[in-house]
């Protein structure tokens, strides 16, 4: 073979040896590449699948409308609502939102329709499936179409850069509050009562003031008058009047929380047994009363005479919805609130409780009436017939005793009141206490009255002075310290009042035992704040005693004291 054949063979030989190495390096690349592709995929997936997970565990609805404002995505939240997603694809996001809010909430999204970038909020009411109005926090952002740099043949332009103001869409968070707006307007109603029961608490404790002088005198004319008498009668109406009197006061101090409770350990059902035959007498003979009781009923403590006030309230109430008769179911049970329904009881913490149910099976109550119950002085009875005290004294006194109330009711379809009391692991307490004869009330004791009320004080010292005790009369807390200073024998009972300028009650208490050891101090207040729980007093009903109070109560207060210790 010649040289030429040989070196062409060779030459052949390679260029088919490069071009198939150049086959193989391009195949290779090609299966290089087909690899990073299918890797780029499955990244692309596993992305997709981590953000549509964290997307759905969001409790908020997150979203994405097109630019005519129809849903292009949705989170898997609208399920709490009853609507599946891909049902709401292709929907006018304004078809969720409440009628009367659309026009706002079409005014806001036009309203940034600007190119302002920054995501605002605002708040409308979207629709659940059934048409439920939910309040809901919208923040939003519009999506407008990337910037776009202008080009020359020879380059860029020398000038700023000109962004397309094309609007694609918008996306956005919808936040549930109807909780946060629950909370707020609970609040608002507590800071409300608290306001009311501070203005009603002050007129209370005034007018007990003059109620003690009006019916301390009542009392006192009375017990030296014959009832043949031609004055006898306009007394003893007197003296009613200002019972009614008290009576109010009563319910302004309980509904507004400063009445001093007496609390004991009690079975709830021993209460329901013994009103029972009082009930009958006051409900309507058209009304059949119904009584379950818990035999194993836990024992509860709270003060049993506000108890039997709450039972009989809610009585004449379920009583007065059954105009035509009906039924009144009285409940008793124990029970355990969990987390779930005592978040719908603002200042409730779960736990084991007693619950006392009055049901009746009258006409009922609407949402409006159901939102307002427990307001002071509203009322749906016709005038003359009802304060609008009532309520609000029963929700006074629950909560004041650590518990908590329920109301379930709906026009035409009955009222139940669930009343809930705290479980009390102690045994229930003698309620029975000794009377001593009136003959025996009085003693020559020293008693110093600190009152800065002239006509209370000098009613009081007055009595005591009928009944034999030596008294020394203070203007008020200084003068009390000062005459006490003064006095050189013993002082026996320091009777105060609670509430007095400069210095109250509990401090001239204080400085008083300190230098009597053995003095025994009764508090009296037309009505109770923090004060007296303040100072740590075990037994309330020893050491308190309410305005109006008549004389032969408080003198029966005072011996007790002195003999029981």
């Amino acid at each position: 073979m010649s040289t030429l054949k040989i070196f062409m063979k060779e030459k052949n030989e390679k260029e088919l040896f490069e071009k198939l190495n150049s086959i193989q390096e391009r195949i290779a690349a090609s299966e290089l590449q087909e690899t990073k592709k299918v890797k780029i995929e499955e990244e692309y997936e596993n992305s997709q699948l981590i953000l549509n997970s964290i997307i759905n565990t969001i409790p908020d609805i997150i979203y994405r409308l097109d630019a005519d404002g129809k849903i292009i995505f949705i989170n898997d939240v609208v399920k709490n609502y009853n609507y599946e997603p891909e049902d709401l694809i292709g929907k006018n996001i304004f078809e969720l939102v409440h009628p009367d809010d659309r026009e706002k909430a079409r005014y806001r999204v036009n309203e940034r329709r600007t190119g302002d970038r920054r995501t605002k909020s605002f708040e409308v009411r979207l629709l659940t499936l059934e048409k439920k109005p939910i309040p809901f926090e919208i923040r939003s952002k519009e999506i407008y179409k990337e910037p776009v740099f202008l080009v020359q043949a020879e380059g860029l332009y020398s000038g700023n850069k000109a962004h397309s103001n094309t609007f694609l869409g918008t996306q956005g968070l919808a936040r549930d509050i109807s909780e946060k707006k629950r909370m707020e307007e609970q609040l608002l109603q507590n800071q409300k009562m608290e306001t009311i029961g501070l203005l009603a608490g002050g007129i209370a404790h005034d007018f007990n003031n003059l109620l003690t002088v009006i019916l301390g005198y009542a009392d006192n004319l009375l017990d030296n008058l014959q009832t043949g008498d031609s004055i006898y009668n306009k007394i003893k109406h007197i003296q009613k009047s200002a019972k009614s009197a008290e009576a109010l006061t009563t319910q302004l101090l309980a509904f507004s929380r400063r009445q001093i409770l007496k609390p004991k350990v009690l079975n709830l059902n021993d209460i329901v047994h013994k009103m029972e035959v009082v009930l009958k007498r006051v409900i309507k003979e058209n009304v059949k009363l119904k009584i379950n009781l818990d035999e194993n009923l836990d024992n509860i403590k709270t003060d049993p005479v506000q108890l039997e006030q709450i039972i009989m309230n809610l009585a004449i109430n379920g009583g007065d919805a059954m105009p035509d008769g009906g039924r009144l179911i009285i409940t008793t049970k124990n029970v355990f609130l969990d987390e779930e329904f005592t978040n719908k009881l603002p200042g409730s913490k779960p736990g084991y409780f007693v619950c006392l149910s009055i049901k009746d099976t009258g006409i009922g109550m609407d949402k409006e009436v159901l939102e307002n119950i427990f307001e002071p002085f509203y009322t749906t009875k016709e005038l003359g017939r009802g304060t609008g005290l009532g309520l609000a004294t029963v929700y006074g006194i629950i909560k004041q005793s650590g518990g908590n109330i329920w109301v379930d009711s709906e026009r035409g379809n009955g009222t139940t009141f669930d009343i809930f009391l705290p479980k009390c692991e102690e045994m229930v307490t003698d309620t029975k206490k000794s009377i001593l004869p009136e003959e025996k009330l009085g003693g020559k004791e020293t008693i110093l009255v600190v009152e800065d009320q002239k006509d209370v004080r000098e009613l009081v010292a007055g009595f005591l002075k009928e009944f034999g005790y030596n008294i020394i009369e203070a203007i008020d807390g200084e003068d009390a310290i000062k005459q006490s200073k003064n006095y050189n024998d013993q002082i026996h009972v320091l009777l105060t009042d609670v509430i007095m300028p400069n210095i109250n009650g509990k401090e001239v208490a204080n400085r008083l035992v300190a230098k009597y050891p053995d003095l025994k101090v009764i508090f009296m207040s037309g009505y109770a704040d923090n004060t007296i729980a303040k100072m740590g007093v075990m037994d309330i009903d020893k050491v308190f005693i309410q305005k109006p109070f008549s004389p032969i109560d408080l003198m029966y207060k005072i011996r007790k004291l002195l003999v029981n210790n």
